[in-house]
């Protein structure tokens, strides 16, 4: 069996090339289908989250593209849903459909006063849920035209930073401003949680996420997920821990890229030579051919 070894060794050496050649077309095949997938996208422009709506100005603006299928002009359709979320993929959307257009307006009529959830996903040529899912949620507070009011007393969370569409990495912080104007007024202390890439469930169910008393800020409340776009949420909780009675949550949307690497998921757009990876083998320094660098640096150590 010893004898064999070399031999066996000659002939995995013999064809490594090929290998790493197939591995390397592997690989930007796989990149190329995600940039073909993640490029198709819906995102509210109006209302901005967070806003307060009325029955003058509640209309509901999206901006729809679609990048597969072969390019040029296609026929927006996509859905809302107000106060729910859209079910994963292979489900009826539900929702109210919408074709050939991008604009909705009085999509809150008859809505109750108080902080709505809106929810929006691009639906595919057949009116299904786009595979995968592509969905954007803002919460907006309706109100009465004339005013006056207010759900939840003028209690409040509002997430300060990061901004919506904003880059963010491992170091960055989760701050929210938390106001309760109920309860006799004076400090209480600040009690709500946030969730990353899921919403809220409603009122009366455990909040599910991530807990924080008596602080506005997380350090590094990033660090661990994976790159592209990551959807934030935060809830406002009452002083039991319960999330408060109605709902009141915010969500931001930011593209997370972690220690400096180079791809970016939702924007379909795949960026090598820009840091995050040196070429440190024997053979040569960074090409900026990708198919070449890919290959060294997949098969490199495993040569040495």
């Amino acid at each position: 069996m010893i004898a064999k070894l070399p031999i066996h060794s000659s002939l995995f050496s013999k064809h490594l090339p090929l290998i790493g050649r197939m591995a390397t077309v592997a690989l930007c095949l796989s990149l190329s289908t995600l940039h073909s997938l993640s490029a198709n996208t819906i995102t509210i422009q109006s209302p901005s989250g967070g806003t307060t709506v009325t029955a003058t100005n509640d209309n509901l603006v999206v901006n729809v593209v679609y990048a597969s299928g072969g390019g040029g002009y296609q026929t927006p359709k996509w859905s809302y849903r107000i106060g729910t979320h859209f079910p994963g993929y292979g489900s009826a959307p539900g929702g109210t459909q919408i074709i050939g257009n991008t604009v909705v307006n009085d999509f809150l009529n008859g809505e109750s006063f108080g902080m709505r959830m809106v929810s929006v996903a691009l639906l595919d040529q057949n009116g299904n849920l786009h595979n995968p899912p592509a969905t954007a949620t803002i919460h907006v507070n309706y109100q009465s035209s004339g005013g006056g009011h207010q759900s939840g007393g003028g209690d409040s969370i509002v997430i300060t930073s990061p901004g919506n569409g904003s880059n963010a990495d491992q170091n960055t912080d989760l701050t929210v401003t938390v106001n309760y104007s109920s309860g006799g007024g004076g400090y209480q202390t600040p009690n709500w949680a946030y969730l990353i890439d899921s919403g809220f469930p409603g009122y009366g169910s455990p909040h599910g996420g991530t807990q924080i008393t008596g602080n506005l800020v997380v350090n590094d409340f990033l660090s661990g997920q994976a790159n592209g776009m990551r959807q934030i949420n935060v809830a406002l909780l009452d002083h039991n821990g319960n999330l408060h009675n109605p709902p009141i949550v915010r969500t931001v949307s930011v593209n997370y890229q972690s220690g400096g690497g180079n791809y970016q998921s939702g924007g379909g757009n795949y960026q090598s030579g820009g840091g995050g990876f040196a070429y440190t083998g024997p053979y040569q320094g960074m090409t900026g051919n990708f198919k070449i660098d890919t290959r060294n640096a997949l098969f490199d150590d495993f040569i040495e």
